[in-house]
């Protein structure tokens, strides 16, 4: 190889060399860079930006990336946002949501409908809802939305550690597919509605019977008087006499009915200095004949003087206490009236040696219209709602009522009233 040949060859090679030189820095260089900064983008880190060096197409290659990323990192931050949003309210709700695609597969749930269907899975994303809820009736309300798409709207009974009720309204769920509409179920918890409902029936039919029985002795003495019982000299009286008894029980009947009505929607009360001793001593005085009456001996440990209360309401409730004891005890027995303060408490008792109480009874004794005897409650003359009001006028109070009793021994009621 001659001079000029060598020195072609080398000026060759440096050329080829010079090129890749430049294929490199101007391509593959570049494209690198777009590589590790689309690499970064893929992992979420938008913090990396491509220099925007190079040949002008690159340079606008570069930059026009960097746009996407930023546009990109705003999106994706808004839609972050937007999810912690909504599984902030999700979780914020009472009612239980759940929602779900064509493919039964769950999309959206919330704490509370984890609770109201008892799921114990802690991640139930995407499952099949199927294989998660186990109540029927919500199987076939999801069901019925997904393959009519028009709204169920129902109530249904779930019994898991305690039975509740649930209002259910079941839609169609908007999806990416038109075609494939999903359903989403809002669960509403209505079973203290459905208490409050069954109380109201319950209170109903009790007034009608509790009115029923003396007005339907009235109307029997009453016809027997029209129809020559006038002239039954050695009955009549007795008869008027039993038209008076019935009379005077509808009369307290409504008149208790009167003040529990007054007691739930009384706002404030009127907060005095009450003596203790003054209040006993009225209670009895008031009491007196039917204490008389029956023998009874009543003794008193007031050690407690003074409490702060509403004293016409405090006078009633410790009146209805000394009443149902007088009429629990037998001819001859006792009864003990307490008073003493405890953490700041003061506790007004009343104790009997009647024949007690049945366990089963004493978590209902407080109800309205509750009778552990109904037969001796009737002819006592009490209307049922004796204690109902103890225990209004108490609550009144920010108070509470309690009872200990021991079958063969005898009862205590408490009114515990919090002091200031």
């Amino acid at each position: 190889m001659n001079f000029i040949e060598l020195s072609f060859f080398i000026l060759l090679s440096l050329f080829v060399l010079l090129l890749l030189f430049f294929l490199y820095t101007t391509i593959k260089k570049p494209l690198d860079h777009i590589e590790e900064f689309i690499r970064h983008i893929s992992q979420g880190n938008f913090e990396k930006h491509l220099s925007s060096h190079g040949s002008r197409r690159f340079r606008t290659l570069a930059i026009s990336l960097n746009e996407m990323a930023r546009h990109l990192d705003y999106v994706i931050s808004r839609l972050k946002l937007e999810k912690q949003k909504l599984i902030s309210v999700l979780q914020g709700m009472h009612d239980g949501v759940l929602a779900i695609d064509s493919d039964r597969r769950i999309l959206i749930y919330n704490e509370s409908i984890k609770k109201i269907l008892d799921i114990r899975d802690d991640d139930i994303y995407k499952a099949k809802f199927y294989d998660i809820v186990r109540e029927p009736n919500v199987v076939a309300s999801l069901e019925s939305v997904l393959k009519n798409q028009k709204t169920v709207h129902e109530q249904i009974r779930i019994i898991s550690d305690k039975e509740k009720f649930y209002e259910v309204i079941v839609s169609s769920l908007a999806t990416l597919d038109p075609e494939a509409p999903g359903a989403v179920a809002i669960f509403h918890d209505i079973t203290e509605l459905k208490s409050l409902e069954q109380m109201r029936v319950d209170f109903v039919t009790n007034v009608s019977h509790e009115f029923k029985t003396p007005l339907t002795a009235l109307r029997g003495y009453s016809d027997t008087l029209l129809q020559g019982g006038l002239q039954d000299e050695k009955n009549r009286e007795k008869f008027v006499h039993m038209i008076s008894d019935n009379v005077l029980r509808v009369e307290n009947l409504v008149e208790d009915l009167l003040t529990i009505s007054k007691l739930e929607s009384a706002e404030t009360i009127l907060t005095d200095k009450i003596d203790t001793e003054n209040l006993v001593r009225q209670v009895l005085r008031d009491l007196e004949y039917q204490i008389k009456q029956k023998c009874i001996t009543v003794n008193q440990k007031l050690e407690e003087k003074n409490l702060n209360a509403d004293p016409v309401k405090i006078h009633r409730a410790l009146m209805n206490l000394v009443d149902n004891a007088i009429k629990c005890v037998p001819s001859g027995g006792s009864i003990e009236i307490e008073s003493l303060k405890k953490g700041g408490k003061i506790i007004l008792s009343v104790s009997d040696n009647g024949p007690g109480i049945e366990s089963k009874h004493v978590a209902r004794i407080f109800e309205r219209f509750y009778r552990v005897d109904e037969a001796r409650g009737r002819e006592s003359g009490g209307s049922g709602l004796g204690l109902a009001i103890v225990k209004h006028i108490a609550m009144i109070h920010g108070g509470t009522v309690a009872v200990e009793s021991t079958v063969g021994q005898g009862s205590s009621f408490k009114i515990i009233l919090p002091q200031k």
